[in-house]
């Protein structure tokens, strides 16, 4: 949840036109994710669930919060997305366009929602940015899903592969009021 207020964010930051227009789109997840998360901390589990999160104490410890090397790592993906994309737009048109922005949003979707919002209103429509913010956040959410069942628990992959169909599901209801 808290990756789509970072997502509100970055786009407000960036293209606050973009923001206004896409409302409905940040508003569905945010809401989406809100409702999934208290209803998932609402429910009595029988398993107590245990997170040990020993890499960030550590790193805390050593004061490593500002490094240097994960700044550089997103300023080379970024600059990698946005070329790949502005490319892919100048030759393929949308298609190509959506369909690199797709292939970025499995790494993440800051570098991809920056450009998207960059671009949103001068080089592509408002209408073509929104659908590849949600073209990216469904690619990036499945991609997760799947490396939820690869590397973890079924029931939890279960569980989050639900929620995730379900903000899916929801942000193509965000984007109805613009289609």
């Amino acid at each position: 949840m808290s990756s789509f207020f970072q997502h509100f964010i970055l786009i407000a930051t960036v293209n606050s036109i973009f923001l206004v227009k896409s409302i409905y789109y940040v508003g569905a997840i945010i809401l989406s994710s809100l409702v999934l998360a208290v209803y998932f901390l609402t429910i009595k589990s029988s398993k107590e669930i245990v997170i040990q999160d020993s890499d960030k104490e550590k790193s805390l410890k050593e004061g490593n919060i500002f490094a240097l090397g994960p700044a550089l790592k997103f300023a080379l993906l970024f600059l990698t997305v946005t070329v790949v994309t502005k490319v892919s737009l100048v030759l393929f048109g949308d298609q190509g366009f959506l369909a690199t922005t797709a292939l970025a949003s499995v790494t993440g979707l800051d570098a991809t929602t920056i450009n998207i919002s960059q671009l949103a209103g001068s080089n592509i429509t408002y209408q073509i940015g929104l659908f590849a913010l949600v073209v990216a956040n469904a690619v990036n959410l499945i991609a997760k899903t799947v490396y939820g069942f690869v590397q973890g628990k079924q029931e939890f992959a279960i569980k989050f592969a639900l929620s995730v169909a379900i903000i899916i599901l929801c942000s193509l209801v965000g984007i109805l009021p613009l289609i």
